[in-house]
């Protein structure tokens, strides 16, 4: 449970540390949450301006309202980062501009080699494994029906980094069919076509952390608090669940339409008339993130102590949603960062439910899907 694997607080921010913004402006400013392990990196933001080098953007460790950036090179000089960690960081130092996709190939890299443990490495070969095979699924399916085929006509796509070239060889004389049916070149065609069952693939995954989203809402709504600290850290999380629900169904809504008309996709995005790579990108930029915390509500204690705990560590965790995201989808609300002042830590839950250990953080890792 999540209060039996707290530990005190850490002492407060070095005087080294520099604020950072509560609400960036972009993805950019606001950086990709880490998937680490070591208590006092726990849900830290890695970011990269221009030539500049990276930075960590971290929850401020005394428990008070703000962030405060690091420079990555200096991390050993403020917590001693787990192995797991240290090659995590060390593969994105050196990847350029960090998104979600490099911090999902870095974790699963280490994750692998079972430098989280062997529970963790069994968890993410099978995620990694059941993304390639909803992705090998919308691949034959739309083949087929672009085709007028039934799927049992098409070659399977095998699992594996080169999945997509042996598709296509296997598949080459019906692509090549279907292309000339809507008057395009096939290397065209097919990279439309992986975008539009990447999209299709990436909708699936959207639902099921909608529904954990929505849960999520209904049983804060439930919550009682006893104090006004409690009261705004209730309204803030909720917000920035609400906002960040709102965003993913508008994505998920967006899909499943391309989905529906697949052939129209496909044209429009081989002209470059969609840039599918865009909403794709936004989609793991939303969700950055939350799965972890999530899975913080989800590990903690029935209690109403416990509960809000994890509130507030879920509060000071929160990647804050960018006022960029009102260009990409009009209509959507910013993160409640954006409006309500964080609260400083109530004294009762000061050292108790605020840092996580290390083995929580593991199971963490294993469990955010």
């Amino acid at each position: 449970m999540l209060a039996a694997l707290t530990e005190a607080a850490p002492p407060a921010v070095p005087v080294s540390f520099r604020q950072a913004s509560a609400t960036p402006e972009t993805w950019a400013e606001r950086g990709v949450v880490l998937p680490l392990t070591t208590p006092a990196l726990a849900f830290a933001r890695l970011r990269r301006h221009g030539t500049h080098p990276p930075d960590l953007v971290l929850r401020g460790p005394d428990g008070t309202r703000g962030w405060y950036a690091i420079p990555l090179a200096s991390v050993a000089d403020f917590a001693a980062p787990s192995l797991f960690d240290r090659t995590v960081l060390a593969a994105l130092s050196a990847a350029g501009t960090p998104s979600p996709e490099a911090v999902a190939a870095a974790r699963r890299t280490a994750a692998l080699q079972g430098l989280a443990g062997r529970r963790v490495a069994a968890r993410e070969a099978e995620r990694h494994r059941r993304e390639q095979a909803e992705l090998a699924a919308a691949l034959v399916a739309l083949v087929a029906r672009l085709g007028d085929r039934d799927e049992e006509a098409v070659a399977r796509c095998p699992l594996g980094a080169d999945a997509l070239v042996a598709f296509v060889q296997d598949n080459r004389v019906l692509l090549d069919q279907v292309a000339r049916a809507a008057a395009l070149d096939t290397q065209a065609f097919v990279s439309a076509l992986h975008a539009l069952a990447s999209a299709i693939a990436l909708a699936r995954r959207l639902e099921a952390i909608l529904q954990r989203l929505r849960a999520f809402t209904a049983t804060l709504a439930d919550l009682d608090p006893l104090c006004e600290g409690e009261e705004v850290a209730l309204r803030f999380v909720s917000g920035a669940a609400s906002a960040t629900a709102e965003a993913a169904s508008a994505l998920h809504a967006r899909f499943m339409d391309a989905a529906l008309s697949p052939m129209r996709t496909i044209r429009a995005a081989a002209s470059a008339a969609v840039a599918w790579r865009t909403p794709l990108d936004l989609a793991a930029w939303v969700l950055d993130g939350w799965p972890l915390l999530l899975s913080v509500w989800e590990a903690a204690s029935d209690s109403a102590a416990g509960r809000l705990a994890a509130l507030w560590l879920i509060g000071r965790s929160l990647p804050p949603l960018p006022r960029e995201l009102e260009h990409a989808l009009p209509g959507a609300a910013v993160s409640a960062t954006a409006r309500d002042r964080w609260p400083d830590t109530p004294a009762r839950l000061s050292g108790r439910g605020t840092v996580l250990r290390q083995a929580l953080l593991e199971r963490l890792l294993g469990e955010a899907e």
